[in-house]
């Protein structure tokens, strides 16, 4: 059985702010505030890393990323819409030369722990031209589609899947799914899988119970860590720090000394300076979202929040525009 997926990720979560001056306090924050939650490293390494690893275990042999960042949210069918389009039709054109037998869609927005050989499985067994991913909630953007019959069709390849939908058949989920709709899902994702109500594993060594560390990761013998907790590569924990509360510190972070971080994400590439206390948020940066209140909060001394000098961004690489046509064999 040869099998190909075209994985596509939305736009970019927005951090919410619920005062007047959002535009103003967000200025500068462009990037940070629309990178898709599918490149945000959690406990080590990102959803779409994790996503592509596990297809390939499953035996998929292509796979091609779309990026779908300059649709924003609500749009309409625009110029980057259209473009959008014109890439996912040429790419499905490029693998319907590979003579494939099954085609997986997957939008990498919410994260499901999907048993991707049984859904298969469904899928073949039912003998339908098209199979979607229900849960008890709606249906989840997760499809399996017969590539002969989508080769055989007449038209773009999206006004061919359109035609196949009232065929489908739904395949009913029952595991674990977070939608990712904000941080807010974000963090309980890392939580989840630190207590292992998500199957997520951290990439580095449990060097005591329910606490992982990274490679190369330095920790000072004064600081006090309590699991469950994770301490990215290459991240550094300074003297009398104290790390709590189910929190993640993702690689390249700096935690300055004093400093207690309590039920937070810290993403790639932050500083939190000395003698602060850090409740309930994700950081990322210069900019801290608090949880609770639901509240984006942007300092502007970098002696409190900032970037790492030593670290790096976890926003990805500039990719090829929505013009250019992915290699089927090649992620973006």
């Amino acid at each position: 059985m040869h099998i190909g997926a075209i994985l596509t990720v939305p736009g970019g979560v927005r951090l919410h702010h619920t005062g007047s001056d959002f535009r103003r306090q967000a200025n500068g924050l462009a990037s940070s505030t629309t990178t898709p939650i599918a490149y945000w490293d959690l406990l080590g390494k990102s959803i779409l890393e994790r996503l592509r690893e596990r297809l390939q275990v499953f035996g998929v042999n292509e796979i091609s990323v779309i990026s779908e960042q300059t649709m924003g949210p609500g749009a309409q069918l625009t110029s980057s819409t259209t473009a959008f389009w014109t890439a996912w039709n040429a790419v499905i054109a490029q693998y319907m030369q590979l003579d494939l037998t099954t085609l997986l869609l997957m939008r990498v927005g919410p994260y499901l722990e999907l048993d991707i050989a049984e859904f298969l499985r469904f899928h073949r067994e039912t003998s339908s031209p098209m199979t979607q991913v229900y849960d008890s909630r709606s249906a989840l953007d997760v499809v399996a589609v017969d590539a002969k019959q989508l080769a055989q069709g007449s038209g773009s390849f999206r006004s061919r899947l359109q035609g196949l939908i009232p065929k489908h058949e739904r395949y009913p989920f029952t595991g674990y799914c977070n939608r990712l709709v904000d941080v807010r899902d974000f963090h309980r994702l890392a939580e989840d899988a630190l207590y292992g109500r998500a199957g997520l594993r951290p990439i580095g060594k449990e060097i005591r119970a329910n606490v992982w560390v990274g490679e190369n990761a330095r920790i000072d013998d004064s600081a006090k860590i309590s699991g469950p907790a994770y301490i990215g590569k290459h991240s550094k924990i300074c003297p009398d720090c104290v790390i709590t509360g189910s929190t993640t510190i993702e690689q390249n972070c700096e935690v300055d000394r004093g400093t207690i971080v309590d039920h937070s994400c810290v993403l790639p590439g932050s500083y939190i300076g000395p003698g602060l206390s850090v409740c309930g948020g994700v950081v990322y940066q210069q900019t801290f979202f608090h949880l609770g209140r639901n509240v984006q909060l942007q300092f502007r001394d970098r002696r409190l929040f900032g970037k790492n000098v030593a670290g790096r961004t976890f926003l990805p690489h500039r990719r090829a525009s929505m013009s250019q046509v992915p290699n089927p064999r090649t992620f973006l």
